[in-house]
């Protein structure tokens, strides 16, 4: 099965739009359990519309996770961290630093009963309030043109920069 894998380049803004709403909470990755996180990254992509994963043979999945997102750098990136609403665990995104003033987004993950609720869009201003404080001038990321995060993506204002097919 073939799919289009994009590039995506965003310019991280000068001024901070990042609100918390309540009952909503980030913290740091280090915080919860690998486990959780591991488990909540398959649920998401067993659901998902990812080809690449369905490409994945099952014992394949766990070296992908464990190889593929930038361990063990993105468990220090400042912008990797678990989201959390009313105390429940429904998503984290891994943040790894790729090329000079960028904040690379190697993966995020939202429960799919809670998307397409504005957590994907809380969890982009979060990297990208991180980003600012840091200093940084742009976050890049990999999708799939027909996975739905591709449309939270053109929507948030990433710009493509590259595409191809993978077969």
């Amino acid at each position: 099965m073939s799919y289009n894998y994009v590039e995506m380049n965003y310019s991280v803004g000068s001024e901070g739009r990042f609100k918390i709403p309540e009952n909503v909470r980030f913290d740091d990755i280090n915080k919860e359990s690998q486990t959780n996180i591991y488990n909540l990254f398959i649920d998401c992509f067993n659901q998902g519309d990812a080809q690449f994963y369905k490409n994945l043979k099952p014992d394949n999945r766990k070296q992908f996770y464990q190889d593929e997102l930038g361990f063990p750098n993105v468990l220090s990136h400042k912008g990797s961290h678990c989201l959390y609403f009313n105390d429940e665990l429904i998503g984290f995104t891994y943040v790894v630093e790729y090329a000079e003033k960028n904040a690379h987004i190697s993966c995020m993950c939202i429960k799919p009963k809670y998307q397409g609720q504005g957590f994907g869009r809380l969890m982009m201003e979060y990297v990208e309030d991180v980003a600012r404080r840091d200093k940084l001038t742009s976050m890049t990321l990999g999708t799939e043109d027909t996975m739905k995060a591709y449309q939270l993506y053109k929507k948030y204002g990433f710009k493509t920069v590259t595409k191809h097919k993978v077969e």
